[in-house]
């Protein structure tokens, strides 16, 4: 089935809320799903011991602290028991949408990479993960409530065992291109010189998938209707209107 794979924030106030909304989502996908935490992160051993998820402490970091993708990759590549990996930052709520989208993508071709915009969403309780309709009720309430960020505001990775070697040293939580945002520098890693081993990218039109909860500031409470307001802005923009499309592959 699938290997769910992140590197987790300290299990503490609301970041440990939304991290465990956002793991049993992961553990719901599917009974044979794997979730491999990486890192050691207070709260990490035991929320993985709670939940039934793999623990690996020990990861790679860079000299300014924050673990380093390529270890991440690498290692999750490594030990997964699936063909089908997916890197996901760890407060994104994911449903059987995004089960379905996968599905989809992996029958057509065995070697791709599938990436999705998220919808940032105010949840700052955990969620009744017992109420059959939750993912129902969490989608209506994002749609209603939440704002869907632009095209480089990538959280997850669905990706074929085998398709990242060599992956440059970058960092998790930092800007990974100075121009196109991560999707243009991680659709380029994989690239074989044989256009016949080249795998293909799938940009997954994000409408139902991935719900990523807010991370509340103390001195930005009004935050979201900055945001939206900003994106409201930029969406106007020729250039950034002309490049939305163009992502749009599938």
């Amino acid at each position: 089935m699938l290997t769910i794979f992140s590197t987790p924030k300290p299990f503490e106030g609301h970041s440990g809320t939304i991290q465990r909304n956002a793991l049993i989502s992961w553990k719901l996908l599917h009974p044979q799903a794997e979730i491999i935490l990486f890192g050691d992160e207070p709260g990490t051993a035991e929320i993985c011991r709670e939940l039934g998820l793999r623990h690996d402490p020990e990861v790679e970091r860079t000299a300014d602290g924050p673990p380093s993708v390529r270890s991440l990759f690498e290692r999750a590549q490594q030990i997964s028991c699936h063909a089908l990996l997916c890197y996901s930052n760890c407060d994104i709520i994911l449903s059987q949408d995004f089960v379905q989208a996968l599905q989809r993508v992996s029958s057509w071709t065995n070697r791709f990479l599938m990436v999705g915009r998220r919808w940032d969403t105010d949840i700052t309780t955990p969620v009744d993960f017992a109420d059959p309709g939750w993912d129902l009720k969490l989608r209506e309430f994002a749609l209603a409530n939440g704002m869907q960020r632009l095209y480089y505001n990538i959280d997850y990775f669905a990706f074929s065992k085998g398709l990242y070697t060599n992956v440059p040293r970058l960092t998790i939580g930092r800007n990974w291109s100075g121009t196109g945002g991560t999707i243009g520098r991680f659709g380029k890693l994989p690239r074989k010189k044989s256009r016949s081993s080249t795998p293909r990218i799938w940009w997954w039109p994000f409408t139902r998938t991935t719900t990523t909860q807010i991370i509340p500031r103390d001195n930005k409470a009004d935050g979201m209707e900055k945001a939206r307001s900003r994106i409201s802005s930029w969406r106007v923009d020729g250039n950034i209107s002309t490049r939305l499309k163009t992502r749009h592959i599938v």
